[in-house]
């Protein structure tokens, strides 16, 4: 087996049967490609869906578990992958009309241990009828994959989007959390992978939908998460990027803190969140050619907002 999508899906029913139609679409066109659906403790009729889809549709297998954490799902679905590579699809995304041949080429033609693109976020379900625009891949040396994983633009920290070979999968297991487990694992695949393969290619629809995992709502409702996210970037990337290229992501996330009380309770509590945010110097960020002037001022309003609650 060449590669295995393994997708999660917990009280999907809503959207889940328009993604499994998208997804057969993609199946038609390619082989050695297996697909693995994980019910994590359902309520609504995901597991039905499921099942009927599966009956009449062999590449499809099913599992139901009773975890309600993503993490530990993805898991499940990781011990009965049979391919090479891996990917992940969420039970409301899809891939581009011709998006899983293009990745399959790709496989077949560059044999990499990591595949990276960037994804495409839709604020309505795709439909399946835009196109794929192909474009070329090419190589990325450790560090610049851990430099653009940093800056987190074009390269996001969500799993889907890329692939990896099974072998290093197996060895960094998606992190056992509610959210950003992809964030904090994803690191790990970076660090190990002896190829490493950027395409700009976006062969991923990736739904914005409102209420999703995603959605941090008013006050970032997995603060910890996100934080223990952030701290794995630092410790994959160790000796291949400088503390300057990871400042913003902590700086974002206490700007974030500072807007509500919950947020603010948590700075409290987290003194190695405010350690951090001191341990980054003022004046040559201040200076640096790499941080905009948007990235200074929101640091500068950080640190004022940290005096303003004795945090310093």
């Amino acid at each position: 087996m060449l590669l295995s999508v393994i997708m999660p899906a917990h009280n999907a029913a809503a959207f889940l049967e328009q993604t499994l139609i998208l997804l057969a679409g993609e199946m038609a066109g390619v082989e050695q490609v297996e697909v693995i659906a994980i019910d994590d403790a359902s309520t609504d009729g995901t597991a039905s869906i499921l099942s009927a889809f599966s009956s009449t549709h062999s590449w499809l297998r099913t599992l139901s578990v009773d975890f309600a954490n993503v993490g530990q799902a993805r898991r499940a679905g990781v011990e009965l992958a049979t391919g090479s590579f891996v990917t992940f699809l969420d039970s409301d995304d899809a891939f581009f009309k011709g998006g899983l041949s293009w990745l399959v080429q790709k496989l077949r033609q560059h044999d990499p241990d990591l595949l990276m693109t960037p994804l495409l976020e839709v604020y309505v379900p795709y439909d399946g009828v835009e196109p794929l625009a192909p474009a070329d891949v090419e190589p990325l040396s450790l560090r610049q994959a851990c430099g653009k994983f940093c800056e987190h633009q074009a390269l996001q920290g969500h799993f889907n989007g890329k692939c990896v070979r099974r072998s290093i999968l197996l060895n960094h297991l998606p992190a056992a959390m509610s959210c950003y487990e992809d964030m904090a694992t994803t690191p790990y695949w970076i660090r190990d992978a002896h190829s490493i393969l950027w395409g700009e290619t976006r062969f991923y629809a990736y739904y914005k939908r409102p209420g999703s995992l995603s959605d941090r709502g008013t006050e970032w409702r997995y603060k910890s998460e996100y934080c223990q996210a952030l701290l794995n970037i630092e410790d994959a990337f160790r000796g291949q990027v400088s503390c300057m290229q990871t400042a913003h992501l902590w700086i974002g996330f206490a700007k974030e803190l500072l807007w509500n009380a919950a947020g603010k309770a948590f700075l409290r509590e987290r003194t190695d969140v405010i350690d951090k945010l001191l341990s980054i110097p003022l004046p040559s960020y201040l200076c640096s050619s790499n941080a905009s002037w948007k990235l200074k001022w929101r640091f500068l309003r950080v640190r004022l907002g940290l005096l303003r609650l004795g945090l310093k």
